[in-house]
């Protein structure tokens, strides 16, 4: 309530910013927030507040009203945190609460990128063995196959084995896989004319 005499009140009591918000359910007056801050003897109306640097009325009024917080919310806030944090030379990192959610997050994402490392190399270890059958049978490879480790991405031991002994070459390799995974196999090379 920012009746003239309230302003009176507020300025004796010593507020420096006064926040008017009227929700989006009012009948009466339009929606929004208007922030009077003190200035001299009196209030003057602004754009943004002094108290919270860089967050704007229409950004406030959105924080204060929206149920949940639409991403530019939340946008907004992250913004006017981090400001008031390089104003008070803190971070994040500062608050128990903060510092607790992220070690958590980055304890999670540590599991998950260990989860991810351990898949990743299965995978190589699964190639160099199918490599290795392939040069004891003599059969000569033209790639590296271990950095291809989605060829081997869904297929058994035993059926990455099965089509490492039993392929004429690379290239059959391949296709035995590709079939065993149930891909459409590549078309054959055509035939050379001048052979």
């Amino acid at each position: 309530d920012v009746r003239r005499r309230k302003l009176g009140i507020y300025k004796a009591s010593g507020f420096p910013e006064i926040w008017v918000l009227v929700p989006w359910e009012a009948s009466v007056r339009a929606p929004g927030l208007v922030i009077h801050v003190r200035r001299g003897e009196g209030y003057r109306e602004e754009a943004e507040s002094r108290a919270f640097p860089g967050w704007r009325t229409e950004e406030i009024h959105r924080a204060l009203t929206e149920e949940p917080l639409s991403t530019g919310a939340w946008d907004a806030l992250k913004r006017v945190a981090l400001a008031m944090g390089a104003r008070e030379g803190t971070s994040p990192e500062d608050d128990p609460l903060m510092r607790s959610m992220y070690r958590k997050v980055e304890s999670r994402g540590k599991a998950k990128g260990h989860a991810q490392g351990h898949q990743e190399g299965r995978a190589l270890g699964r190639m160099e063995a199918v490599a290795a059958v392939l040069r004891v049978r003599g059969i000569e490879l033209t790639s590296d196959l271990t950095e291809e480790p989605a060829l081997v991405h869904g297929l058994s031991d035993d059926a990455l084995m099965g089509a490492a002994v039993a392929c004429a070459g690379e290239s059959d390799f391949r296709r035995r896989v590709r079939a065993l995974r149930g891909t459409p196999a590549e078309p054959a090379p055509s035939p050379d004319p001048e052979a």
